[in-house]
């Protein structure tokens, strides 16, 4: 786990954890804008890499709003983003964490009120999808 990451294990396959953290997200009125299986991207392309790792794009619309009204550029680093993905034999999640990236931007009170709320609704999220 780097500074800027939170890392959770989960009790599930990668996939049931995919399928785990969408229905968090949505049980949470979190949107869910896409999920893109790098594995199957990397193979589209000739390149063997035999490791499973998902990457699950989720948003909640309320807090984009919050922290894009004090910076508009903070949406290069948007929506949130979990990795899923298995090392030795278990499966993890990690993500990014807002409150690692909003000291980067020119966040006022209502942005970093919305990036510390959206931290910890994911967070949440994150632990019921790891089950």
């Amino acid at each position: 786990m780097t500074s800027s990451t939170t890392t959770f294990p989960s009790t599930r396959s990668v996939d049931d954890t995919v399928a785990a953290l969408e229905a968090a997200a949505a049980k949470a009125e979190w949107g869910h804008l896409a999920t893109h299986d790098l594995t199957a991207r990397m193979a589209a392309r000739g390149i063997d890499f035999e490791v499973p790792i998902r990457i699950v794009e989720i948003c909640h619309p309320g807090y984009a709003s919050g922290v894009l009204g004090d910076d508009l550029e903070i949406s290069a680093a948007m929506p949130c983003r979990v990795s899923v993905f298995e090392r030795d034999g278990s499966t993890w999640m990690s993500a990014i964490m807002p409150s690692a990236i909003l000291p980067d931007y020119s966040m006022g009170e209502a942005g970093n009120a919305a990036g510390l709320a959206a931290e910890e609704e994911l967070h949440a999220i994150l632990e019921k999808a790891a089950g």
